[in-house]
């Protein structure tokens, strides 16, 4: 199970930064730990994060369908979470809405992801890779970002305290990250291609809920 928020509607679109297509905006979800020490699906310098987000885009002319059977279907963001000392005021009407989230719930508050997501957009990582989540489909480019996002302790508990239809805790919903084998893991350069993230001003209004 993960916390999923399906956008409701408009065109917000990811291209450049060695991306040979645009993509649209999908959907955006988290995965967590049941402690600080785990919950991310990727590491940097071989550091764990306690969670990640996701944000999924399909390439502009495709069905979701048709882009699980291509390569660069898929273009996902990831950006990990790690633990701060105060909360992360941007991130209170999502939190509010999760603590209240025991079926669909329609956000009432608008949250523009710009204010979420690091300023630096800049510096990431990229390689070729599939879904983490069955049928984990090898159709994704998936683009991981150095900079962080911060919440407190309180704030990942709202994610931890989430439990299925019957009674069970969700935590633990990410799979640990995975061998390299023969993928080639690319790094942007300063001054290089740079990444447009045009959907950093999308204001998030959708459908708040958890999904298999």
């Amino acid at each position: 199970f993960i916390v999923k928020l399906s956008f409701d509607g408009g065109n917000y679109a990811i291209s450049g930064g060695g991306l040979t297509d645009a993509y649209n905006a999908a959907q955006l979800h988290f995965h967590w730990g049941s402690v600080s020490s785990q919950g991310s699906e990727h590491t940097i310098d071989g550091m764990e994060y306690p969670a990640e987000l996701h944000i999924v885009h399909v390439k502009d002319g495709l069905t979701l369908a048709e882009a699980l059977t291509d390569p660069s279907g898929l273009a996902v963001l990831g950006f990990l979470i790690e633990v701060s000392d105060e909360d992360n005021d941007d991130f209170a009407p999502l939190i509010d809405a999760i603590v209240d989230l025991d079926d669909d719930v329609v956000l009432n508050t608008s949250i523009v992801l710009g204010d979420i997501i690091p300023n630096d957009v800049s510096a990431f990582y990229r390689y070729d890779g599939s879904l983490t989540t069955p049928t984990c489909d090898e159709a994704v480019i998936w683009t991981v970002f150095k900079s962080t996002i911060s919440l407190s302790e309180s704030q990942l508990d709202v994610f931890r305290d989430l439990t299925d239809g019957d009674g069970n805790s969700i935590s633990n919903n990410y799979r640990p990250p995975q061998p390299v084998n023969t993928r080639t893991i690319y790094r942007s350069e300063n001054g290089g291609n740079v990444l447009t993230v045009s959907l950093i001003a999308l204001v998030l209004v959708g459908i708040l809920h958890v999904s298999l």
